[in-house]
């Protein structure tokens, strides 16, 4: 899904079809999916492999900085995750 595609926020906690449809109302396929923090520092990473630029993901309920000069696989440090 493109970042424009976002409708709404998806709100903390207990989540409803309601809620994930107020977001995403396209009829996309959602996953839902445990990933560890190791799995989602190599996801962002990922945002520029082959990339002519950034494309930045969409994230929520983690901070992250990264650093566009340093090398490919490299680039992202997790600060926190909540």
């Amino acid at each position: 899904m493109n970042p424009g595609g976002i409708r709404a926020n998806v709100p903390a906690g207990e989540l409803t079809y309601g809620h994930l449809y107020r977001a995403q109302p396209f009829n996309n396929d959602l996953v839902l999916m445990e990933l560890s923090g190791a799995q989602i520092e190599l996801l962002l990473e990922q945002q520029w492999e082959g990339q002519p630029f950034p494309r930045i993901l969409k994230t929520s309920g983690i901070s992250y900085t990264w650093d566009r000069s340093a090398p490919v696989g490299d680039r992202v440090s997790l600060a926190g995750i909540r």
